[in-house]
């Protein structure tokens, strides 16, 4: 566990508590001020609501631990972490890139191909729906999610990082369990778990309507989950061979089980989306995976309860 005889988690609090103000500016911006109809539920939004998540149950356990003096925090529990904001500070990065990228070429077509060389009559029409998409780029590039802000926050996260993993721990003794503890072959369901919460993601939209946009978000939270969840499982397994303490061995069965459910919860709700969409007539093969997904996460989640009231 972290020990109390440093200012490391004090000063990522206060870095995490601006990141929150700035976010919720934002929010607030996009939904009174950048407001854009032509454009919908787009990707990007949907994304950036997963990495407000993303730092705001990072924001919880450090801020806990800096009021509660008996309040313990697993050191490798806040690396994978600030790691996880990290990479979806990254990926959102790359995306609202991406998608103001698009949006560009998508108005070039039209005022090359739909404007200048098509027909005059529907040149009122075009010419609004470009200023619309431009204007949105517009609120982009002067907004806080502008890819400048974003920089700035992946800085200070980044140097928050190298600092959380020179933290000082207290000494424990390494313990060894039972073999069958340890969940060795766990890691390859956890494994496929990621894959199939991948395919149960919308790839080929990059705007959706109100109930697309919802299974994107459900679909493509649970598969950021995934990802630490087998991590989690795998250092689970690997901790037999690499030896672990009592705290590192309990919490992470916590933290997977917390994972686990929240998993299990999510994918019952995409696959209800997603019945919802088939009796539509819209249906997908997303269904099959998202059910192969939550057969899954019932399995792993329910070995790691076995395992966690085993060693309670």
């Amino acid at each position: 566990m972290i020990t109390r005889n440093n200012n490391i988690i004090n000063k990522f609090v206060i870095v995490l508590s601006v990141i929150i103000f700035i976010e919720i500016i934002n929010f607030i911006m996009n939904l009174y001020v950048n407001v854009n109809d032509t454009l919908g539920y787009n990707v990007v939004d949907i994304i950036y609501i997963v990495k407000f998540i993303s730092i705001v149950s990072l924001f919880i356990p450090l801020f806990r631990w800096t009021q509660d003096k008996d309040n313990e925090l697993l050191k490798d529990q806040v690396v994978v972490h600030t790691k996880f904001v990290f990479v979806i500070s990254i990926f959102y990065f790359l995306i609202i890139y991406l998608f103001k990228y698009s949006i560009v070429l998508d108005v070039m077509d039209i005022l090359r191909n739909k404007m200048i060389e098509g027909n005059p009559a529907l040149l009122l029409n075009f010419s609004v729906y470009s200023y619309n998409t431009l204007k949105y780029v517009k609120g982009v590039f002067q907004g806080f999610n502008s890819e400048l802000i974003l920089m700035v926050e992946l800085l200070f996260i980044t140097w928050n990082l190298r600092n959380v993993m020179t933290l000082n721990t207290n000494d424990e003794e390494e313990v060894s369990y039972d073999s069958f503890l340890y969940n060795k072959d766990l890691k390859y369901f956890s494994l496929a778990l990621v894959v199939t919460s991948f395919l149960s993601i919308n790839l080929f939209e990059f705007v959706f309507d109100a109930t697309g946009a919802l299974m994107f978000f459900v679909s493509f939270f649970l598969f950021t989950i995934s990802i630490p969840l087998h991590y989690f499982v795998f250092r689970i397994g690997n901790s037999q061979r690499k030896k672990s303490t009592r705290s590192s061995f309990e919490t992470f069965h916590k933290i997977t089980f917390i994972l686990g459910i929240i998993t299990i919860v999510g994918f019952v709700i995409n696959l209800g989306i997603n019945l919802y969409t088939r009796d539509l007539g819209i249906g997908t093969y997303r269904i099959f995976s998202t059910i192969i997904s939550l057969g899954l996460g019932i399995y792993v989640t329910y070995r790691i309860t076995k395992n966690r009231n085993l060693i309670s």
